[in-house]
């Protein structure tokens, strides 16, 4: 079957152009926002987790897809942001979505000072900088004890969603 001619990019990438995929899209909106509802906190656990590993893959294709850049380096920029929510949880008891935020913002703002460097780097020297960040990074969390509070991911739940 031919497929018709694009003139651009954009033309390939326009969310939501048919009829189908919006009934499809709204299923699963429904569906999700009802799922806590219908399935088991375990299943509800595996769907947050699931729901975070697809934002690190977003950020990757937006990175590796649109700049042709390689990082090797987001685990790192994702340590940091949960690390420093957790922190701000934790000691500074503050409260859960303001401290996501803040931990976005956070490696947001990691991920801009290391990017002014970066940008004069190609290829492997590019690769070698990130994975040596990711590297440098998660060590020094692991090993840090930042306000007696070694590892403090035990201690620290999401809190259910107002709907469940």
């Amino acid at each position: 079957m031919p497929s018709e001619m694009k003139r651009s990019y954009y033309e390939d990438v326009q969310p939501l152009k048919g009829g189908p995929a919006r009934v499809w899209f709204a299923l699963m909106l429904i569906l999700l926002i009802s799922a806590p509802f219908l399935v088991k906190s375990y299943y509800v656990y595996v769907m947050s987790l699931m729901a975070v590993n697809v934002i690190v893959a977003l950020g990757m294709n937006l990175l590796v897809g649109n700049t042709g850049h390689i990082s090797l380096g987001h685990a790192g920029f994702v340590a940091i942001g949960a690390y420093t929510t957790v922190l701000l949880i934790s000691a500074g008891g503050v409260f859960f979505p303001l401290a996501l935020l803040a931990g976005g913002l956070l490696a947001a703002m990691f991920g801009f000072i290391l990017g002014i460097p970066a940008l004069r780097l190609e290829g492997p020297y590019l690769a070698i900088a990130t994975l040596g960040f990711g590297i440098a990074v998660t060590i020094t969390i692991g090993r840090i004890d930042l306000f007696g509070l070694s590892m403090p991911f035990a201690t620290v739940r999401s809190p259910p969603p107002r709907w469940a």
